[in-house]
């Protein structure tokens, strides 16, 4: 089962939130998750293995300001997470075996959010480390490891987890590849996790896997300097991508890639000529290697695909059905 957004483009920028339709696709089927009463557009941004689906209510105060509160759907069903205070906005970006939700809230006037945990019912905020004034919580294992980043000020993230202690949670910092800004992206159940980290000096950032051995950086493709891992499955895949950027620091190129037993591949050359070119956005792994992916049409407009690996390569099935 996978989940995914969609929303109506009329070239507002309010349209992605206000007409957002999260969903799941479900034995080649779409189905629309329910909105919450008064909220009218949503976005699903994690799921788990009980049908269970998390992410952001979104609607428009009489100011024109987007506000937006966590949401988790359970069987299909819309319950408000809350925020962690009265006048803010919250969101939920995974959720865990168990039900507990993670993500960020902060106050509407906030510059930054703060990360936070739902269990028993009620919302609570994950401990900062010393210097730290803002963070957010990215995903959730089985075990209840809980992975994301935290900061000071908007240059200057550290790559971190939570891990319950027995009365609450623990902050640790995973470290860097020498540079001032990162963040822990993803958690499997065996505590390895994947994010990105730049080097000192702050002018590269690459992919990196954190187990036992500590931080470690992921291979780029050839003739790329950057990268950036997003997801980890329980067998060590894991997808992201990899990146150019030219001496002036401008952005140049982008591209799909796994990587497993140590290399690099871009996905664009594991699947058919006739796939679209692949976006890499918001798309995970799971165990059986398939791949939540966004492709972009002639138009330029974006389309999903589920990657399903076969014997010699990897087929891009569609995401067939329609919310409409």
């Amino acid at each position: 089962m996978l989940f995914r957004s969609s929303y109506v483009n009329t070239g507002d920028y309010h349209s992605l939130f206000l007409t957002g339709q999260g969903f799941i696709w479900q034995s080649g089927k779409l189905k629309a998750l329910p909105l919450l009463n008064g909220w009218p557009g949503a976005f699903g941004f994690g799921i788990n293995d009980r049908d269970q689906v998390v992410g952001t209510a979104n609607r428009m105060d009489d100011s024109g300001n987007i506000i937006q509160t966590a949401v988790l759907w359970d069987h299909g069903q819309p319950k408000n997470l809350g925020t962690l205070e009265p006048n803010s906005v919250s969101f939920a970006t995974d959720v865990n075996i168990w039900g507990v939700s993670v993500g960020g809230s902060a106050k509407l006037d906030a510059a930054y959010n703060t990360p936070v945990v739902w269990y028993g019912g009620t919302i609570h905020a994950l401990p900062l480390l010393p210097g730290e004034d803002h963070g957010r919580a990215e995903e959730i294992n089985a075990l209840g490891v809980i992975v994301g980043r935290q900061g000071m000020g908007e240059e200057s993230q550290i790559p971190c987890l939570w891990y319950w202690n027995g009365t609450g949670y623990t902050a640790v910092d995973l470290g860097s590849l020498g540079g001032t800004d990162g963040d822990a992206a993803a958690i499997n159940n065996l505590g390895r996790v994947v994010g990105r980290s730049r080097y000192a000096g702050d002018m590269q950032e690459v992919g990196f896997l954190w187990d036992s051995g500590g931080l470690q950086s992921l291979p780029l493709l050839p003739s790329d300097t950057d990268s950036e891992a997003y997801n980890i499955n329980d067998f060590g895949q894991i997808v992201g991508i990899s990146y150019l950027v030219d001496d002036a620091g401008n952005f140049v190129s982008e591209r799909s890639v796994i990587w497993e037993n140590g290399n690099v591949l871009d996905l664009q050359t594991l699947v058919p000529s006739s796939a679209p070119p692949l976006t890499y956005s918001l798309g995970n792994i799971n165990d059986l290697g398939e791949i939540a992916v966004d492709g972009t049409n002639p138009d330029g407009t974006s389309i999903g695909f589920l990657l399903v690996p076969t014997d010699d390569r990897i087929r891009a099935r569609r995401f067939p059905g329609s919310l409409s």
